[in-house]
């Protein structure tokens, strides 16, 4: 084998370890988990979910915050705009925002969940790319929170 050879196989041994080490830390990162249901059709990020009951996991510990919904039909993957610590009243919840029959979802509120970095209850928020502004123009909008439930680790 000559040292060129050589080389390579020592970048690939390493290259194999860091991808292994990443994977422990996301393995090991704390995911919380609940359901709630949707009594109408809602968007959420680029997904589109119909009515019925859902669970979801997020991680709360890095970004990009993922949550993973699942639900009888399939399920969904939607990433987070931002993370904040806001005070969440003792209720976790989803915040919805209607307007005549489209529905955004605009937050995920975790009341008893607070990461390693923050000892406030988390707020996710999201966005609808593309008609965000144009739905957000049309008016009028109501906003309703749907109960989430948190499952016990």
């Amino acid at each position: 084998m000559n040292q060129t050879q050589g080389s390579v196989i020592t970048k690939l041994v390493l290259l194999t370890l860091l991808g292994i080490f990443a994977s422990v830390g996301v393995l090991n990162a704390e995911d919380c988990s609940g359901s709630f249901t949707l009594p109408y059709e809602a968007h959420w990020g680029l997904a589109t979910l119909p009515p019925g009951a859902y669970t979801f996991k997020i991680n709360t510990e890095s970004s990009p915050y993922t949550v993973r919904i699942y639900g009888k039909d399939g399920g969904a993957l939607v990433y987070a705009a931002g993370v904040s610590t806001e005070n969440a009243d003792g209720r976790s919840e989803l915040i919805i925002v209607r307007s005549g029959n489209k529905v955004i979802v605009r937050a995920l509120r975790l009341a008893h969940v607070a990461s390693s970095k923050a000892t406030k209850p988390l707020v996710f928020t999201y966005t609808m790319p593309g008609g965000e502004r144009q739905f957000m123009a049309q008016g009028p909008h109501l906003i309703q929170r749907l109960p989430v439930l948190l499952a016990s680790k």
